[in-house]
């Protein structure tokens, strides 16, 4: 899959985040998808809640005792709520892609065990960077 935009996108966000993707084949993989099959729009939207994600999950993880255990009770919501959009937003970007890397990404990142949680949360770490990426490049 040769796209020259991608392969520059995919680059121009490496060099951005200093390489610190946690799963650095797969974002690549889902910017090409994405790409290729005209669905930017779809990856911005999951970036941009990966990024919110990623500023809820601090907060929460603070445990500051000025929040309370309603707001707490909100946040955790929220958080849910966004991992499951951006596990609906997922499987439509993959879509695009062939049977066998379909069924890799659903076991590694969508299905409920202990190492997919941990595989999406390092996913969506590397989406915020999409995010921050967007954002630095819009103000320049």
């Amino acid at each position: 899959m040769l796209n020259p935009a991608a392969d520059s996108f995919v680059q121009e966000i490496k060099n951005f985040c200093s390489n610190k993707f946690k799963q650095p084949e797969d974002v690549e993989r889902l910017i090409k998808i994405s790409l290729q099959n005209n669905k930017k729009e779809l990856l911005e939207e999951t970036a941009f809640y990966s990024k919110y994600l990623q500023g809820l999950l601090t907060i929460i993880q603070r445990g500051e005792t000025s929040i309370t255990e309603e707001v707490f009770t909100r946040y955790r919501n929220e958080y849910l709520q966004n991992i499951e959009k951006i596990k609906a937003n997922l499987q439509k970007i993959i879509l695009g892609s062939d049977d066998f890397y379909k069924n890799i990404f659903a076991d590694k990142y969508l299905t409920i065990s202990e190492s997919s949680v941990k595989n999406l949360v390092d996913l969506i770490h590397d989406l915020s960077w999409i995010k921050m990426y967007l954002n630095s490049s819009r103000h320049k």
